[in-house]
């Protein structure tokens, strides 16, 4: 799964982050990316656990054969299986969601600092992280953000917009949760209580 926006729909996002701003002295970042990892271990690591379950196979089977053959199965079956598990449909469904929420959840983390959010004048700003291929939205805030917003609130915008990703409309799921968080930074941080700006408004892919 891939979502590809249009300039027209770029634009909405950012149109959205501009307002929401124009309330708040918090600072807000959308970022998109496809995937949080590019995951080439998991099509060799799935291959080779299938090549090496061949012998056993073949012994419970009662079908014998000399050693070479089993060792050329072996590889045959390794080769095109690591081919074949890299389809990516294919390779995202052998992942456990576990390991897929943990990877994208570093990923966004690794985001918010490399962006520069925890570096605003009063710690005010947050990330609407969205990863694709794992299917994972996250809220991240800063400090001075998460010292008065609980989590429950976040969570419920997060539900929000995975259902509308599930309908097919993901821009509109994308500005009303900046809607949303302008609203809260606006009763938390006020215009005027800290710099303007300090971070792009512009929808960043990565």
């Amino acid at each position: 799964m891939t979502i590809t926006l249009t300039q027209d729909q770029k634009q909405r996002i950012s149109q959205a982050i501009d307002k929401a701003e124009k309330k708040t002295s918090g600072e807000l970042v959308a970022v998109l990316a496809q995937s949080s990892d590019d995951y080439l271990y998991i099509p060799i690591l799935w291959a080779a656990l299938v090549a090496l379950a061949v012998p056993g196979l073949l012994m419970l089977s009662g079908w014998t054969t000399d050693v070479a053959r089993i060792y050329q199965s072996q590889v045959g079956i390794f080769t095109l299986l690591t081919i074949v598990f890299h389809w990516p449909v294919l390779k995202m469904s052998l992942i456990p969601p576990v390991v897929k929420k943990n990877r994208a959840a570093l990923r966004a983390r690794d985001e918010f600092l490399t962006l520069g959010l925890h570096n605003t004048s009063n710690r005010g700003a947050i990330m609407i992280f969205v990863s694709v291929a794992e299917r994972y939205v996250e809220i991240l805030a800063d400090q001075g953000v998460s010292e008065k917003v609980s989590n429950d609130e976040w969570n419920a915008l997060i539900s929000n917009f995975i259902q509308h990703i599930r309908q097919g409309d993901f821009t509109t799921g994308y500005v009303q949760t900046i809607n949303h968080c302008g609203d809260i930074l606006a009763l938390h941080f006020p215009p005027g209580s800290g710099k303007d700006n300090e971070l792009t408004n512009q929808l960043i892919e990565v």
